[in-house]
């Protein structure tokens, strides 16, 4: 399968859903001050390993599936799933300038 019709899969939808709202989270969760919100950090830590748990299932699929061997990636430009040396990105989203 292509990058293109994996990520049009209901498995493509829900793998690229749960990369933004984990970059969401990891966003979120920076920003907090725990001093000031400890049981918000708690929470959005205790999300964030569901959330990379619910990932590591869908990088084992893929890689049984499809032979790819992927990564959560996330930078200032962009977050995504790719390849180790990231010269392959199954997702990869550029984030907008501000």
């Amino acid at each position: 399968m292509t990058r293109e019709e994996i990520l049009k899969t209901e498995f493509g939808i829900k793998l690229t859903t749960l990369a933004m709202e984990l970059d969401m989270a990891m966003q979120q969760r920076a920003k907090l001050n725990v001093w000031v919100d400890l049981e918000r950090a708690k929470g959005l830590d205790r999300e964030i390993r569901k959330m990379l748990a619910q990932l590591d299932i869908f990088k084992l699929a893929l890689k049984s599936f499809a032979d790819l061997d992927l990564n959560f990636t996330r930078t200032d430009e962009y977050y995504g799933l790719c390849t180790e040396d990231e010269s392959y990105f199954l997702i990869k989203t550029e984030r907008r300038s501000k």
